[in-house]
Parts: structure tokens; sequence; C-alpha cells
């Protein structure tokens, strides 16, 4: 299993070299992120910084929208990927905090940071999420009944404290071994303004939790990209129709490969959901080479 993951994750990262990356910009800055760890069983709290050598995209959206956004009506179909999750939040009361994760190695789910970080909601605890409660689904979309506590998360610090640009992607890590789930492949979509990719199906998998009570289920959302600022901007823009629980929830491309007689489906992710607006567009922070760091060449990642 883990051979072949690695076979589509070598076929996909070339699809999305050739398919999306039109004009890779080239002038090339060396920067550092700040970023922040916390604990869930101690409280610990720890800062490093990673840096890297690549492009400094520019800022276009500092927050996310929480409403539900649906471009002209709700056409979104009951289905799912077991490699999608829901973190759940205890807020006090019997109320919970919702939203969506996507599995990207046998520990690590990525999400975003507003889901983990919110001063308001978890003011009793300095506004860090005080535990979340992972809970997987099967394909259906239909809770499997599993579920696993979360260790630790990591944010931007540029997020507790705004800077003006979109830092609002974060990661979870569990004990739980998660090889059995499917993993998402990260890949970068870079100048899709200026190439005409609407017949390119992207996809959003998440909780649908608005109007709804739990067991909630996955809804996934078909669109195409919609991106209309400068190819710099860091978030990718798609019509396909979302809920307030999808947040952190994966924006993806499904490519289906033959090896053997066997068919497989791979999924590559391109951006983390953050928000939207009705009857516009909705917008997550795109993979780039931040991101890929963040995320693959992370030392501080621990479980």
């Amino acid at each position: 299993m883990k051979t072949m993951r690695k076979l589509m994750a070598a076929l996909t990262s070339a699809v999305i070299m050739t398919a999306l990356s039109a004009s890779i910009p080239t002038d090339a800055t060396t920067q550092s992120k700040a970023y922040r760890k916390y604990v869930f069983s101690t409280g610990q709290i720890t800062n490093y910084t990673l840096t890297q050598t690549d492009q400094t995209p520019a800022s276009v959206d500092a927050a996310p929208d929480s409403m539900r956004a649906y471009i002209y009506g709700d056409d979104r179909v009951d289905t799912g990927i077991d490699g999608v999750v829901r973190l759940s939040i205890p807020l006090g009361n019997g109320y919970m905090q919702v939203g969506t994760g996507c599995i990207i190695d046998d520990h690590t789910i990525a999400t975003c940071a507003h889901i983990l970080y919110d001063p308001v909601n978890y003011a009793s605890n300095n506004g860090y999420a005080p535990s979340v409660t992972v809970v997987f689904y099967d394909n259906t979309g239909a809770t499997n009944g599993s579920t696993a506590s979360g260790v630790e998360f990591h944010v931007p610090v540029d997020y507790i404290n705004p800077t003006g640009e979109n830092n609002d992607y974060a990661l979870v890590t569990v004990n739980t071994d998660l090889s059995a789930y499917t993993h998402f492949d990260l890949g970068y979509a870079y100048d899709v303004n200026t190439t005409d990719f609407s017949a390119l199906d992207i996809f959003v998998t998440g909780v649908a939790s608005y109007l709804n009570s739990p067991p909630y289920h996955l809804k996934t959302g078909k669109g195409h990209s919609c991106l209309t600022h400068p190819s710099t901007d860091i978030n990718l823009r798609y019509t396909a129709d979302t809920d307030s629980g999808t947040s952190g929830g994966p924006v993806y491309m499904a490519t289906r490969y033959t090896y053997g007689s066997n068919q497989y489906l791979s999924y590559t992710l391109l951006a983390i959901h953050d928000g939207g607006t009705v009857d516009d567009s909705n917008y997550g922070r795109r993979i780039d080479s931040t991101l890929m760091q963040f995320y693959k060449g992370n030392s501080n990642i621990s479980y």
C-alpha cells in the first residue's frame, strides 16, 4: 500500500506541475516564517521558525468568512473520502466547535488555523483549543465509529498576531496510526488566472454542520477555479459549494490511474478551505512552498 501511495504521489506531482504550473515565479527571496506549537495534554507552547528560499506571494484576504457559501444554490452531494475528518473542540455548556481536516501522512492532519486558535470561543484557554477529537468517516460520507485525540497543533504566529495576509492554515497530530486511510498528496497551483482551467474539476469535501446536528455527514462540492487576482494571490478561488463546517477541508483534484489490472484514485490537495461569500466564490489558502515546507519539511512535528 505504501509503495502504491508513493507511486501515486510521484505521478500526481508530475500532473500538477504540468497542468497547473504554467509559469512558476522565479524571483526567489529568502524568507522566514514563525510558528507556534501547542500541546494539548500539558498546555505547553513552543515557538519555532522555518526558513526557506522561494517566491514570496502577495496578500489578498486576511480573514475567513464564517457564512455558508453556496454559489448560486447548493449543488453538493452526500459523499466523502475516508481521508477527510471532522475536528470537534468543546466550547462548554454542551456546545462544540466543528471543522474539517484531511490526512496528509500517518499522523498528521492539515486544517485551517481559525478552528484551533480563537481568542473569543477559547478565551478561557488564552485562545487555544483546549482539546481536539478527530472523527473519522468512510467513503460514503458517514462516520465509521472511530475517533482519535489530538496530541498537538501548529499555527503561524502571523495568524495569532495578524499581518494582513492569509495565514489561516494549521496542522494537528494524533498518536493513532492513520496508514489505513486515504492520504492527500500536496500540489502547487500557480497562474490559474492566466490559463483556462474551467474544464478542470476542483472538489471541496467537508463537514456539513449548517442547520444540521450530530452525527454530521460529509458533503462534497464540485466546481472550477475562478481566480481573478494576480498570479501571486496566495488564495485559490473556486465555485465548489461549501458549508460553515467545511472550514479547514481539502480543496483538491481527483485523478484516476491504472496500475496493472486495477484502477486507483489519487487526491491532490491544492488549498485549505477558509471561507467565501454567497453567489460569488469560495477561497482557500493555496499550497505553495511555504505550506509545503510546513507540512512536509517540518522537523518540529511530533505525535
